[in-house]
């Protein structure tokens, strides 16, 4: 069993750490899209759902690229899929350079609820800018916008000077 000293040393780190707040702050942010959604009379995906769509490409994508980019394994963004599927979101529809493949493609409800999704994401990044304050939300965004494209080929040393990676 954990002891108390620790089980205490843990209380007052877990709230404070990144990953926690990202997580915490990305179930906010789409907690909020969603409410808006339902709202509007379109229908709440899942969160699997959520996930899986940045990972669609407008023109179609074959489920292994999906499933390789977004970590999952092909078994699991099948079930996805035929969820979205049974939404009318997507359709499966031959590879015209590959006929042994297939591709997951948007249909024009999937394209209107997109549309109709970053109208909300809009909203709330709005609502979220007028509560924070331009300039920080200028910041936030610029620090997601180098975490979610820089990083990975930033080196420690340039994340804690704030100098630009290799390009």
């Amino acid at each position: 069993m954990v002891s108390k000293k620790n089980i205490k040393k843990l209380q007052s780190l877990r709230p404070k750490g990144v990953s926690r707040l990202l997580l915490l702050a990305r179930r906010n942010f789409v907690t909020e899209i969603g409410a808006l959604i339902e709202k509007s009379g379109f229908p709440v995906l899942p969160d699997s759902c959520l996930m899986l769509l940045p990972y669609i490409e407008l023109e179609g994508t074959r489920s292994t690229d999906i499933a390789h980019r977004a970590s999952m394994s092909k078994q699991a963004v099948t079930q996805v899929i035929g969820i979205m599927e049974k939404v009318k979101l997507v359709e499966k529809k031959l590879d015209p350079n590959d006929a042994r493949a297939t591709l997951i493609s948007f249909t024009e409800f999937g394209a209107a609820y997109l549309m109709h999704m970053h109208t909300i994401i809009n909203k709330v990044e709005s609502d979220l800018g007028e509560k924070i304050g331009e300039e920080q939300m200028a910041l936030f965004r610029s620090v997601l916008d180098f975490m979610a494209y820089s990083w990975p080929a930033a080196t420690a040393s340039q994340i804690i000077s704030g100098a630009k990676p290799p390009e």
